[in-house]
């Protein structure tokens, strides 16, 4: 496993102390290696919580083909509630989260209605070009992406002009990013800008570089530069 994998292990393993409730989302297959790692890790947990297993994606399968997979996860785990859905259907995500809301403790508000994260807008911005990333190359390229914001200038025009760089693992991952004639990358570029616009609620200017760092998951100094470690 290298470096950045570890660190995410670690995380998860502190996070699921703190957890109210835990949302195992898999995919409508018999569980894999990863799967069953994952369980082992709700295993080891001292924290008691609800654990509700989601399974998503059944509208790529039959019907028929659903409850051998509920079956095998079933046997590996005692979850609190099975819920089969598609993420594409509204019905279904309002079940679950109606799930979600009757199994929540009470608790305080720690935070005002109008603060959607406690992350910096940076941070958001970073992810929100990484999700977009993921969207438009689909399964041609493993999670080696890393975004890191190298400049953020705020003009007095009230424009934000922001310089970013794409890291990935190999030259062929560079490739597939920027697209024909750069064609992908555009539409990266376009689809964060306008996300990134509507959630700071401002004009923003962007500029998108893709860079390779061979083996950058498993180096730690680049690890510590990107704030993953």
């Amino acid at each position: 496993m290298h470096q950045l994998g570890a660190f995410m292990v670690s995380e998860a393993r502190e996070a699921l102390q703190d957890a109210d409730i835990i949302l195992f989302m898999v995919e409508p297959q018999v569980p894999g290696a990863g799967d069953t790692f994952i369980i082992n890790l709700l295993r080891q947990s001292e924290k008691a919580c609800p654990v509700i297993l989601v399974i998503n994606k059944i509208d790529l399968i039959k019907k028929t083909d659903l409850l051998p997979v509920i079956d095998e996860y079933g046997k590996l785990y005692c979850f609190d509630s099975i819920v089969p859905l598609s993420a594409f259907n509204p019905d279904d995500l309002k079940i679950l989260i109606n799930m979600v809301e009757e199994k929540l403790p009470y608790g305080p508000q720690y935070y005002p209605d109008d603060v959607l994260t406690d992350q910096h807008e940076r941070f958001v911005v970073a992810e929100i070009i990484r999700e977009k990333i993921m969207e438009a190359t689909k399964d041609e390229v493993p999670h080696s992406v890393a975004v890191e914001i190298v400049k953020w200038e705020e003009r007095e025009d009230g424009l934000i002009s922001v310089s970013v760089n794409i890291f990935v693992e190999r030259q062929g991952q560079k490739g597939i990013i920027i697209g024909d004639g750069g064609k992908r990358l555009k539409a990266i570029g376009a689809a964060a800008r306008a996300e990134i616009e509507s959630f700071l609620g401002r004009r923003v200017f962007m500029e998108l570089w893709v860079k390779v760092k061979e083996d950058w998951r498993s180096d730690e100094r680049t690890l510590k530069e990107l704030g993953l470690r």
